[in-house]
């Protein structure tokens, strides 16, 4: 295991996470998407999720992560990629993303990557979201709700079987 990871692992078992609420999807108002970015940066399934999401009300950012040298994506308030050079060599956001982090709550963050992508496993353990939900990961986890995929997924189905799962949901709670 590398050192990024041994250290990610051991600040993951710190925070000793206990989901805030159990969220009944119709009532959650603030969402974090991450994604991984595809080459082109043009992300179309990501970005018809994110439209169908506005367009039901919610309040959605998403952050994206591409493994190259510069993103050419513009980065506004609502929807970012960012790339090596936003990160530590250790894979830690820097302090402007963390400090984007830590003056906002979600609701809920839906983390779409099919792949251990450290950078983005930062962003989600930094994240101040109410209930974390993504694809199953090896221990410690990090989300309070996971989906077992079996590789051949992409990310659309992915967010249809966590939204699936949440739209079952019927809660007081946030």
């Amino acid at each position: 295991m590398s050192l990024s990871k041994s250290l990610y692992n051991k600040q993951l078992r710190k925070q000793k996470r206990q989901a805030k609420a159990f969220p009944d999807f119709a009532r959650v108002n603030s969402i974090l998407v991450l994604f991984e970015s595809d080459k082109a940066e043009a992300n179309l399934e990501i970005q018809k999720i994110l439209r169908q999401l506005f367009h039901e009300g919610k309040s959605v950012e998403a952050i994206g992560y591409l493994p190259k040298r510069e993103s050419i994506t513009a980065k506004s308030e609502h929807y970012r990629i960012f790339d090596k050079n936003d990160f530590s060599l250790l894979w830690k956001p820097d302090k402007a993303i963390r400090n984007h982090l830590q003056k906002r709550h979600y609701d809920l963050l839906i983390d779409l990557t099919l792949r251990p992508i450290l950078p983005l496993q930062y962003i989600a353990l930094m994240a101040d979201a109410g209930f974390k939900t993504g694809r199953q990961t090896e221990a410690p986890y990090l989300y309070d709700f996971m989906i077992q995929l079996q590789g051949t997924e992409d990310a659309r189905y992915l967010y249809e079987q966590i939204r699936y799962y949440l739209e079952l949901i019927k809660t007081q709670d946030i």
